[in-house]
């Protein structure tokens, strides 16, 4: 038995005289004007064009004591209100009068006084003593359809409709129903669909149930100090909220976000700490004279930009979030960031190796608070204001793409990932690591090729020992030496590791176990120091 859904009480089923649009007659023009309509996401188009192949007849017409009134007059002697009386030169005076003194009008004023008697008479050929005004109002979903027609300008198309699934049934097709009756066009060029908010036991927020969730408790939580912001509650949203489907939301789901948040700024940080003495109009280093590691990083931010990119323009938030972590979290932070300290505070100043990772942090700054300023405005906004973009170091560039990089950079991880797992918590600057590596699979790995014995090479960077000795040599055997020895594999490409103590001592500038003896520093900054004092 139908029940109200407001008021949970048991409906009073009678028959009335109601105002319908014929659906029939129009049903295959409101499936062919979807056709150019996108979807977010996708499959929800197939969704309403079903819907919309069975949709019965629509009733307009709703018996209320407020509302939108349907402005026809009946005989009073029309007791059933069968046969309504209109004509366009009434109608459209009603409706002048709608608009200069509100729709309220219609229940407060007599016939007489809605219409003049001389128009009546002219144009229905009664007089108004003769006329009863009809009692019925538009449904509100009449209203809400065609609210395209009162807000938007010419052409009267939005870019985008906006609502949760359940719209599906509702405000999406009267708009569209109404559009296509009216003019022969879809009142959108795209439908945007999202999912609800449920409390933690996966039911509906509701304020009578009281198991809603206030946004203010959220961004101004005071119970304790997981105050994540409205940044926070920005980049939960985005995360776990901006698809189509239904998310269970509790004040403590918060709490990892404030961790994502601190993380991200401590990562801002480094970046423009870093820059502080990069002149971006005389430093910036071209990519062909980058390191390897620094072309790597180069060749994840471009795939990074054209996913975000892609991302954006289809609405999936939640993959801007999850490819930003990525980003950040593992091949920045912890990856990037620890592997080009030494660089950053031992080197020379000027040095090329330092600029160009210099160069390498100015498009991640850059790119990064461009990329995340729609989710994270105030925290974008506070690291520009400190030190601003570049519209020229946040375009993509399709020299980073290096997909030989990506296979060099390959077997290194699988070496650094070895070693990592064999050395838990380890200092490898007190190591050295010597590579003998199978001499068949290296036609095209160009970091080997180029590599050779190096306490400040690349391999020596990635890896993080003290020095990394390169084998040339088709001998499968490394030398003799006391240490540690790992077997790997990667792409087929096998390969053997020594792990042995430094030989050298410890450096009391840059602190790694590259000096010949203690009493002076290593030779590369004992060259720094030089190239300082000059």
């Amino acid at each position: 038995y139908p029940y109200d859904w407001r008021f949970n009480e048991p409906v009073i089923v009678r028959a009335s005289p109601q105002w319908f649009l014929t659906i029939e007659s129009i049903r295959e023009d409101c499936i062919k004007a979807l056709e150019n309509v996108v979807f977010y996401p996708d499959f929800y188009k197939e969704y309403l064009v079903n819907q919309l192949n069975v949709r019965p007849n629509w009733c307009i017409s709703r018996q209320r004591s407020w509302g939108v009134p349907i402005p026809v007059f009946y005989r009073k002697n029309d007791t059933q209100f069968k046969t309504p009386i209109f004509s366009k030169p009434i109608f459209d005076h009603i409706l002048d009068q709608f608009k200069e003194k509100g729709c309220d009008i219609w229940w407060l004023s007599s016939v007489d006084q809605l219409v003049p008697n001389h128009m009546i008479e002219s144009e229905l050929k009664m007089c108004a003593n003769d006329l009863v005004k009809g009692k019925d109002i538009f449904d509100i979903w009449f209203d809400s359809g065609n609210s395209w027609n009162s807000v938007l300008s010419e052409p009267k198309v939005a870019d985008m409709y906006l609502e949760g699934y359940d719209q599906l049934r509702g405000w999406f097709q009267s708009s569209l129903i109404l559009s296509v009756a009216l003019r022969k066009c879809p009142p959108f060029r795209s439908v945007k669909i999202h999912g609800f908010a449920l409390d933690s036991e996966g039911k509906k927020m509701s304020k009578s149930v009281g198991n809603v969730i206030d946004p203010n408790d959220v961004i101004n939580n005071q119970t304790n100090a997981t105050n994540c912001g409205s940044d926070g509650f920005r980049w939960w949203t985005a995360k776990y909220a901006s698809h189509h489907k239904d998310e269970r939301v509790s004040i403590d789901s918060f709490d990892e976000t404030l961790t994502t948040i601190n993380d991200f700024r401590r990562a801002l940080r480094f970046l423009m700490g870093s820059l502080h003495d990069f002149d971006p109009s005389k430093d910036v280093c071209v990519v062909s004279e980058m390191n390897v590691l620094d072309k790597y990083m180069l060749h994840h931010l471009h795939h990074y930009l054209n996913d975000i990119d892609l991302y954006y323009k289809n609405y999936r938030f939640h993959r801007v979030v999850s490819s930003s972590l990525e980003l950040i979290r593992n091949r920045i932070s912890g990856f990037y960031f620890s592997r080009i300290k030494h660089r950053l505070y031992c080197h020379h100043k000027t040095s090329q190796r330092r600029r160009n990772c210099q160069t390498v942090l100015l498009y991640l700054y850059n790119s990064i608070v461009y990329q995340l300023a729609p989710i994270l405005p105030h925290i974008m906004t506070e690291a520009y204001n400190q030190l601003p973009t570049d519209s020229q170091f946040i375009q993509n560039n399709d020299d980073w793409n290096e997909p030989n990089i990506e296979e060099d950079m390959n077997l290194v991880l699988s070496m650094t990932h070895l070693i990592n797992k064999e050395f838990v918590g380890k200092n490898m600057s007190k190591y050295d690591c010597y590579i003998n590596v199978d001499a068949n699979g290296l036609q095209n790995l160009s970091l080997f090729q180029m590599e050779s014995n190096s306490m400040d090479s690349d391999l020596c960077e990635i890896l993080g020992t003290s020095s990394v000795v390169y084998l040339h040599s088709n001998d499968s055997k490394l030398a003799q030496k006391d240490g540690i020895t790992l077997n790997g594999c990667s792409n087929h490409i096998n390969y053997e590791l020594l792990i042995t103590s430094a030989n050298n001592c410890l450096c009391d500038r840059c602190r790694r176990y590259t000096a010949v003896n203690r009493s002076q520093p290593c030779h590369q900054c004992l060259q720094v120091l030089s190239q300082t004092k000059q």
